[in-house]
This record gives structure tokens, sequence and C-alpha cells, in this order.
């Protein structure tokens, strides 16, 4: 999240230096020019971190509050760095969650005042956020939270058996959706006044074309599967494609627009597919069992056959649940292992799998590699480094990336995003 911190003195501008991020930028703010560098701010910025007072942040915020879907989160933190208040944006905008992280960076004491927060309750808007999960009857929200308080559970209805991440523990499965506050699915639901529907990014999109497609069409087709499928277009997760289209501009558009991926699958990967697919030009001229529809399988169940329009195609598929690894990257520092910051320890010792520059490893205390996968590479292998440890993420697995030094400066961060 990228975060704007406004502080107006030398001691506020102290404090946000501590703790802005990469990627976070400082705006130290004259007389006279908060409003115009609020609206210079609210629309790139994720989050507003106003290093000052509650009331200069809500006089500066409430001109150009519109909708809290698209409005930048708030979050106070005051000048003597005791305090870290999320104002607004709490859950859909992230607030809550990085006024938290804030709070624990300068030993602050975080004050929440949304009653599910200070309850310990997990509303569906704070699960979207932490899920990347679209939200829909957001008008109804207000009820359904109120439910979660007086009651203490959240009912909740599913048709994603074995393929949700774990839930907050007060989420109560339901037998039926009339029995349930809360809907997961993928699918359009009706909603009544006292329900809301959290829409998972579980659905692969497989798509093929002709070369020179227009984004139209392919947009146009795409639409039209996700139609036939009775399915609601923002639980689209990626999309995907042969490597011989994956340079097409239309599809690069397409997938940029939507904000998703776009995966290439293999020619191997698909050839060693099994399934009953429609007959394809991609046979006759690609010499494999076809585009859409065994790209989409390649990332789970797939849902009916191709849509076909305009030298497009298009099939769905339900992802398949992936694996809760994780990635860290830690720097290691000017070499001794004794300099590790207790962050950098910490993420060793639960790791299971540790990658990076063979010196960087040998330098490191050799009991927090015991019982580790340890693998070394070369330097200049840098690329290499990074694509295995994301690999092995993806397979479920703690997985730390060494570093040099600082793992910002240096790179190895930017290159596992």
């Amino acid at each position: 999240m990228r975060a704007v911190f406004f502080c107006f003195s030398d001691g506020g501008e102290g404090l946000a230096r501590r703790m802005a991020g990469p990627g976070d930028r400082l705006v130290r703010v004259g007389r006279g020019r908060l409003a115009e560098e609020t609206a210079r701010w609210w629309r790139e910025a994720k989050a507003l971190v106003f290093v000052s007072s509650l009331g200069v942040a809500i006089r500066a915020a409430a001109p150009r509050l519109e909708n809290k879907e698209s409005d930048p989160a708030v979050i106070v933190v005051t000048e003597d760095g005791q305090t870290v208040l999320p104002a607004l944006g709490s859950h859909l905008g992230g607030g809550r969650d990085l006024a938290e992280r804030l709070a624990v960076k300068i030993g602050a004491s975080l004050v929440l005042t949304t009653s599910s927060d200070r309850a310990g309750l997990t509303a569906p808007d704070l699960l979207a956020s932490r899920l990347g999960w679209k939200l829909k009857g957001r008008e109804n929200l207000p009820a359904v939270i109120r439910e979660l308080i007086d009651r203490g559970r959240m009912p909740y209805w599913t048709d994603m058996e074995g393929l949700l991440p774990d839930l907050p523990e007060e989420y109560d499965p339901a037998t039926s959706p009339n029995e349930a506050a809360l809907l997961i699915t993928p699918y359009k639901k009706d909603l009544s006044p006292a329900r809301v529907q959290l829409v998972p990014r579980c659905i692969a999109a497989g798509m093929g074309c002709r070369r020179g497609a227009a984004v139209e069409n392919l947009r146009a087709v795409l639409a039209s599967a996700f139609e036939g499928e009775g399915l609601l277009p923002e639980s689209l997760a990626e999309i995907r494609t042969v490597e011989e289209k994956a340079s097409e501009p239309g599809l690069k558009e397409l997938a940029a627009a939507l904000a998703v991926p776009l995966m290439v699958v293999g020619r191997e990967a698909i050839q060693a597919l099994e399934g009953d697919f429609t007959p394809s030009a991609a046979e006759r001229h690609l010499g494999i069992k076809g585009v859409a529809e065994p790209c989409a399988a390649s990332a789970g169940r797939l849902l009916g056959r191709r849509v076909c329009g305009e030298g497009v195609t298009a099939a769905l598929a339900l992802m398949k649940r992936r694996p809760g690894g994780r990635l860290t990257v830690v720097g290691t520092g000017p070499g001794d292992g004794k300099y590790l910051t207790l962050e950098a320890v910490r993420a060793l010792e639960e790791a299971d799998a540790v990658v990076g520059y063979r010196l960087y490893a040998e330098l490191l205390p050799p009991e927090l590699l015991d019982g580790k996968a340890v693998e070394t590479y070369s330097m200049g292998e840098e690329e290499k480094r990074a694509e295995r440890a994301v690999a092995l993420a993806e397979e479920g697995k703690k997985v730390v990336l060494l570093s040099g030094g600082d793992p910002a400066l240096f790179g190895l961060a930017g290159l596992a995003l």
C-alpha cells in the first residue's frame, strides 16, 4: 500500500520518516497548503497518514469524501508518537491494518473506534480488504455487522467448500443461503436487505485469439463467458494463454485493464492435461490440444465449453486452492550474524527453505539453517534465486530469500515482486 505522510513540524517529519517505507511519500506541509496537498494526493495514494491532530485530518479529508471503496484510508498519528488512529477507510480502505503496522513500528498505542474491531471481530468488509475480494450489497453491511456484534458470530454460506482460505473463528458455516448473513461465492446471487456477498477471486480465464485481435472483442467474449456461467466478473483472478499468444497487444491490454496477471501455460503442461477438449485449430497450427479450454483447465476445474467470437476464444475454470506459502526477503546486514534484526531471525527460524547467494548463506549462524532446505546460487544468478524462492512459496512453503545488506536498496525485494 502506497501511503503519503503529511507532517507539519521537524518532530513530525522525523516521526514520519520512521514510519514511511519504500514507495511511500513524505510531504512537509507549509502554512496554508494543506488543502492543496490533500487534493494533490487524494486520488494517487492508497492511504493518507497525518502526523497531526484528528481535527486537522478530518478537515482536510471531509470535502473530498465520495465512496468508501475508492477513497483512500485516512490515519492519524499524534506528533508525540504515542497514538495511531485509523480515522477513515479502516476496513475497505485497509486503514485498520496499516495503522496497526505503523503502531508496532513506532511503539505507539493503536486506538480503534469501530465496534467490530473493538470487539475483536472481523467484519465482512475487513475480510474482503485483507483477501482482495469484492464486497457486494454494501448498503446492507450495517445490518450484517450489527448482527455480528450482537451475536458474536457470522453465519455464512458458500459453494466453495475446500477452496477457501481459513476464515475467522467467529464465522460459522450455514447449510443454506437463507440461513446466512454472508454469502461467499463467485456466482450472481439475489441479496436480501440483511445479507451481503463476498466474491472471491477464484476464476481463471483461458483465452486464445487470432493475431491482432482488438481488445474490445477480447473483452466482449470474456464477458459472454462469465454471463453464460452466471459468474460475477469480479471473480476473475487471472488470464491464461499459450506462449505464442502471450505477446498479443490486445491480451496484454485486457489483463492490464482488468488488473489481473497474464499467465503463460507451457506446451508440455497443456499436452499433459487429461480432458475432453473442444477440437481446435491450435492442433493444426500450434501442435497442441487447444488454447482456451486447456489453459483454463491448467488452473482448476473447467466450467463448460469455450465461448467464441470475432477470432477470440475464452473458457473459464474454478481455480484450485493455493497453499498458504510465504516469502520473506531478509537482508543479512554487514555480514556478521549478530547484526541480524529480530524480524530476520524470526523469519529464518520459521522458514522451511532458504534461498540465496552462497556467501550470504555461509555467513549465517549454522543453527538458523538446521533442518531447512538451503539452496545457494552463484553471483549473477539473482533472477534465478528470486524465481526459485517464489516457486517454493507457491508450493506452500515458508521461504526466506537472502539479500546482502538492505533488500530494498540492493534489489532482491524488487526482483521477488
